[in-house]
This record gives C-alpha cells, sequence and structure tokens, in this order.
C-alpha cells in the first residue's frame, strides 16, 4: 500500500474511531474515584495510555480522560519539541483510544494512534494502529494485547508489537495492585523475533504510589544485551477530583522532561 493510500486509510479509522468514542459518552461507565492516573507498564497502562502501551487494558478502567503530553527541549543538545494529545473512553462493552502525535526540530512530522479493547469474563483482548508519521512512506505498527485478571489484584498481560512486520516484538507482563493506592509489575521485552541472537532483551520494574493528593512513580529498565540500566520518575498532583498534572523525568544519558495535563470526565 502506498503512503497516500495508507494516510487516507488512517485518517477514515481516525474519524470512524472519534464518532465511536463521541457516542460512548452517554453509555461511559460513572467516573471512578481511584482511577490510574499515574503511568504504568503494560499491566496497567493508565486509561490514555492504554492504546499505544496495551489496547487490551481500554476497557478494564471507568470513564473518560483527555490528556496533553509535552517534552520540551531542555538540555543544550536538543532541538525538538514533543507532544501528544490524546482521549479515551471506556464503556460496559468496550473501551477506545486515540491521539495526534507531534514532533517539530525545523519541521513538524504529525503522527497518530488509534486502538480498541473489550473484555469478556477476565480476559481483555485488544488492537491498536499507529503511525508516526502521516507523510513518510513507512508502514504503521499494529499491535495485539492480552490481558487476564488471575485474582481481584494480580494481573498477566501480553502484547505483540508490530505484528505486520519482521520486526514484531513480544512483551509479557504480571503485575499487582490495590487500585488508588499501589501498583507493582514486572515486564520482559524480547528483541524483534526476526533477530533473536544477539538482540536487546529488555526487564523492566514499574510501580507506583497514590498519598491523598499526590502520586509518584518509577521505572526502571534493564538491557541484556548491552548491560545498562535506564530509570524515569514521575510526580504527580491532583488539583480536585478531574484534573491532575503531571511531571516525567527520564534519567538517561541526556535527561529529558515530560509534562503532562490530565483532565477525567
Amino acid at each position: 500500500m502506498n503512503a497516500q493510500k495508507r494516510n487516507r486509510l488512517s485518517f477514515i479509522v481516525l474519524v470512524v474511531a472519534t464518532t465511536l468514542v463521541h457516542f460512548q459518552g452517554a453509555a461511559a461507565f460513572a467516573k471512578g474515584k481511584k482511577a490510574r492516573t499515574l503511568p504504568g507498564g503494560i499491566v496497567f497502562p493508565n486509561l490514555n495510555q492504554g492504546a499505544t502501551v496495551n489496547p487490551a487494558t481500554l476497557n478494564t478502567q471507568k470513564g473518560q480522560s483527555a490528556q496533553l503530553l509535552y517534552s520540551p527541549p531542555l538540555d543544550a543538545t536538543q532541538t525538538a519539541h514533543d507532544a501528544r494529545l490524546s482521549y479515551a473512553s471506556s464503556s460496559k462493552d468496550f473501551g477506545l483510544g486515540l491521539g495526534y502525535l507531534a514532533n517539530y526540530d525545523t519541521e513538524l512530522t504529525s503522527g497518530m494512534f488509534v486502538g480498541g479493547g473489550f473484555t469478556t469474563g477476565s480476559w481483555g483482548f485488544g488492537l491498536s494502529l499507529t503511525e508516526t508519521d502521516l507523510q513518510d512512506d513507512v508502514d504503521s505498527s499494529v499491535d495485539v494485547g492480552v490481558s487476564w485478571q488471575i485474582s481481584k489484584a494480580l494481573q498477566f498481560a501480553l502484547v505483540s508489537r508490530n505484528v505486520i512486520a519482521d520486526e514484531r516484538t513480544v512483551s509479557a507482563g504480571i503485575g499487582f495492585e490495590k487500585l488508588g493506592s499501589y501498583f507493582l509489575e514486572l515486564n520482559a521485552t524480547t528483541p524483534a523475533l526476526n533477530a533473536l541472537d544477539g538482540g536487546d532483551y529488555l526487564v523492566s520494574m514499574i510501580g507506583g504510589v497514590y498519598v491523598g493528593m499526590f502520586g509518584a512513580s518509577f521505572t526502571t529498565t534493564y538491557n541484556v544485551g548491552t548491560d545498562t540500566t535506564s530509570n524515569s520518575l514521575t510526580g504527580l498532583v491532583q488539583m480536585g477530583s478531574d484534573l491532575s498534572l503531571l511531571l516525567t523525568m527520564d534519567m538517561g544519558t541526556i535527561r529529558t522532561y515530560t509534562f503532562g495535563l490530565t483532565y477525567s470526565f
């Protein structure tokens, strides 16, 4: 499929998804006071993460949420501005998430993503499509996710990324959570399945805690192939029942900061 046809298809998918999400508003769950707002991994992502982290979780959370994330070039070696605007909604039968991606570095690069998920019994299933550059002749990334609620607190997740390409990867995770209080999960990700020998296997631990109007989470990832570790920290302030502010610090060789604003309704 050439770029023009693929971009047209992406636009149609985005419009259809937007329409579906709009009509979900009347049937959406009543907003929960104990919703996930901190970023998580493939087991416990927040609602706005669901479409790109694990679409199978989109129907396991409550309500609707809009989020804006912005990462400015604060380091002297950085020049790019990154932004992400997303919207997600969960009803009794189906969850949907969609968003716009922007990168500005001398010129604007636009992308989009859309995902959907449903649950049956203790199982959740989801599918998502991501286009990081709507103008470039590159393949879309199609991801498939599965979640399994083993018990009230314990959950398992599996995600296969880029399933239509040879470079697909697989991530598995298990974690436990007390919704609105804390969560902890362990994820493992393979290299591209067509290059497993000598590839970079990743092992991540993600945890978070909520205390009153504040929250904090961490992610630490170990790369088996390069024997290196990367870390990030997120702080959250809940401004009332609807609005929350986020700040994530990625503590790599070059530190990057992401500012976030989430509105739940």
